[in-house]
């Protein structure tokens, strides 16, 4: 029990350092890069982290309550985070590398996936579209869901490990993504929505303006509240919804609920989640660490990759 209460501490000490760490690098690159910040858009991030740490110290300290005083303070952990790393994939966005959408499209054939043929799939059956609208439209419910779930059954260190993951996975994909941008396959193809009059998909072109913007130096001002998921590949939104998965796994009825966060509302490229998939890794290391029986075995992981990997990436996520 100490033992679990140091890793945790630790664990979380990681987390404010790394939070810190990532506020100092977004404001040099705003200097560097001649980035203007809106602050009247800081407001509404701060008041929620204000009001989930202040909730996290009240449950921590004044009236101690483990569950909601883990649950509060992963909150407060992934409202931070996102704050920084939000306005820090519009920095990443603007170092002006090429579009790599024909590489990726190309990659996608030598892997034997046909993008266009998925996509008619899918399009031409419209009693898909809605299940799946909602549930990619619910991933930062699923996130929320996640870390409730594992407060609530006292997993506080694989709640930590999954923040850390969180942490981690999401800087990988900010890096890669800065120096292989990709508009999507949506947009390569050159596909409109009379292209799916079945219905409509979620994502499609939607980020393209303010991505292209970024890219080409013509958009310098940045905002931390009404920001667009810019990023297609990798996926982050396939990445995560591993985690969720590799985190949700020990508890019974809840590990299969996640599937539906990684789902065919897509429009960049299939290979896109393989990339995105790779860094499930980073919960799976932190996973092994935990008591017997938390962490996933690797084998019907594997095949849980396998599934999914059939499914496509969100784009801007």
């Amino acid at each position: 029990m100490v033992q679990d209460q140091n890793i945790v501490l630790r664990l979380n000490f990681a987390i404010a350092i790394s939070i810190l760490a990532l506020a100092l690098l977004l404001a040099a690159w705003i200097l560097a890069a001649g980035f203007t910040l809106d602050l009247s858009t800081t407001v509404g991030p701060a008041i929620g982290f204000v009001g989930m740490a202040g909730a996290a110290f009240f449950y921590s300290h004044v009236r101690p309550d483990e569950r909601i005083g883990a649950a509060t303070l992963a909150m407060t952990q992934l409202i931070a985070l996102t704050a920084v790393c939000a306005p820090l994939s519009y920095v990443a966005a603007s170092l002006h590398r090429p579009f790599i959408d024909a590489a990726l499209y190309k990659a996608d054939k030598w892997l034997g996936l046909d993008w266009m043929a998925y996509f008619h799939f899918v399009t031409a059956r419209p009693w898909l579209l809605e299940p799946m609208r909602v549930t990619y439209n619910g991933f930062m419910v699923s996130i929320a869901a996640t870390v409730l779930v594992l407060a609530a059954t006292r997993r506080r260190r694989q709640l930590a490990i999954f923040v850390c993951a969180f942490a981690a996975t999401t800087v990988v994909t900010i890096g890669v993504s800065a120096v292989l941008p990709g508009l999507s396959a949506y947009n390569y193809l050159g596909l409109t929505p009379a292209d799916h009059p079945g219905g409509s998909v979620v994502v499609g072109n939607e980020h393209v303006a303010t991505l292209t913007r970024l890219n080409n130096g013509t958009l310098r001002t940045l905002v931390f509240t009404g920001t667009q998921g810019i990023i297609t590949f990798p996926s982050l939104h396939a990445a995560l919804g591993l985690l969720m998965i590799l985190a949700t796994w020990p508890v019974r009825g809840v590990r299969w609920r996640v599937l539906g966060t990684v789902n065919a509302e897509a429009g960049g490229p299939l290979g896109a989640l393989a990339a995105g998939s790779l860094r499930w890794a980073c919960g799976r290391s932190g996973a092994v660490v935990g008591r017997r029986g938390d962490a996933v075995p690797a084998r019907r992981l594997h095949v849980h990759s396998a599934v999914i990997g059939r499914r496509g990436p969100r784009p801007g996520a």
